[in-house]
């Protein structure tokens, strides 16, 4: 949508907004929901002349010291990321941005040939790029959408950002709000699909980290329809109290369970949504060899689950029951030292489970890895 708006000229975008908002049959069909739905919310919700923005909003020091200091345990694990990121982008003109929830920047590495460009139309650190204070923008209309996505050119709705290409992903906190947007911006002339696929990886890694970070007193449960899977940057995760309650799950261990939500296993027990116990799985997990033993979801949590029809059909044949094969394994984990090795790996269907004992320094934790077949 972006070239078929910037091929008219960049000179001529604010009438094309405007003629897009009055309904111009032409304009809209050249554009998609996400654009015309942001658009409208900057002029209606937000009273934004796409003509006429407001000077870019910039913290002052102190406060924006306050915001980074507030993310601090954020911008350590991120940091690395998005040093890989534009080493990953080098040459190519793009700037690397962190922001928080609310849009304002926390971090920004920039390529020197954007240095100009990010001058002009305020990206930098603590400046405030929500769709309010922006109009529609990678960073401000990926809060709003909470999905990645490309804003290109003239799909920005302030004629001063339509030279931009920005690639945005959000990051989300182990409850399921929205925590960080990760963002790319360039000049670039096309919006290049690969730079997309980076970004969402470099997202998708820190978002893992941040949840196994805050999680780190959890049991938790790594997860996947495709057992290859486990272990990737796609893996659910789903954390647990000691007493086996579900305390979160990240957005792709809802998608692989069929859930909308986390809130629809957050506090229930694991015995109420598979037929084990906490005790019992460690029990079976410290005897390092065990026959095999039935567990499947229960029926219980599948009505308990406000899922559609299928979501429900699916839990309800679920095989009923399961074999554990017990396998002791030596795994060194050093990649991820703050994991608690009291974890597990779940993936749908026929479930098998390998206790690793992995060697930490200071003394060996067990880890348990758990996949279905």
């Amino acid at each position: 949508m972006g070239d078929t708006i910037m091929h008219q000229g960049v000179s001529d975008h604010a009438s094309l907004v405007r003629a897009a908002l009055a309904g111009d049959r032409m304009i809209c069909a050249t554009m998609d929901d996400m654009t015309v739905a942001s658009w409208r919310r900057c002029h209606a919700g937000y009273g934004l002349d796409p003509n006429d923005p407001p000077d870019p909003i910039i913290m002052l020091q102190g406060d924006i010291r306050d915001r980074q200091e507030r993310s601090r345990h954020l911008l350590e694990i991120a940091r690395h990321e998005m040093t890989n990121l534009y080493q990953q982008l080098a040459g190519s003109g793009h700037a690397i941005i962190l922001t928080d929830r609310e849009g304002a920047l926390l971090n920004y590495i920039g390529d020197p040939m954007f240095t100009d460009t990010a001058a002009y139309v305020g990206l930098q650190t603590g400046a405030i790029w929500s769709e309010a204070t922006q109009g529609t923008n990678g960073i401000g209309t990926c809060l709003v959408e909470r999905k990645p996505l490309v804003i290109h050119k003239g799909a920005h709705y302030f004629t001063r950002n339509a030279n931009l290409t920005c690639a945005a992903a959000p990051i989300f906190d182990p409850h399921g709000e929205v925590l960080a947007i990760l963002d790319a911006s360039s000049e670039a002339e096309l919006a290049q699909k690969h730079t997309m696929v980076l970004l969402n990886m470099s997202a998708q890694m820190i978002e893992n980290r941040v949840f196994l970070c805050a999680m780190k007193h959890a049991f938790i449960f790594r997860c996947h329809s495709q057992p290859e899977f486990i272990g990737t940057l796609g893996e659910g995760l789903i954390a647990f109290d000691p007493d086996g309650r579900a305390l979160a799950a990240n957005h792709s261990a809802i998608f692989q369970m069929g859930l909308d939500s986390a809130r629809q296993i957050v506090c229930f027990p694991l015995q109420d949504l598979f037929t084990i116990s906490l005790p019992t799985l460690m029990k079976r997990a410290h005897a390092q060899s065990c026959p095999a033993f039935p567990i499947s979801w229960t029926d219980m949590a599948a009505e308990c689950h406000p899922c559609d029809e299928s979501c429900v059909h699916v839990y309800k044949n679920t095989p009923s029951y399961t074999l554990f094969r017990f396998v002791s394994t030596l795994a060194s984990r050093l990649a991820f030292p703050w994991v608690p090795l009291k974890s597990f790996v779940f993936a749908n269907r026929r479930l098998h489970m390998q206790p690793h004992l992995a060697l930490y320094p200071g003394a060996p934790y067990i880890y348990l890895r758990v996949l279905f077949s």
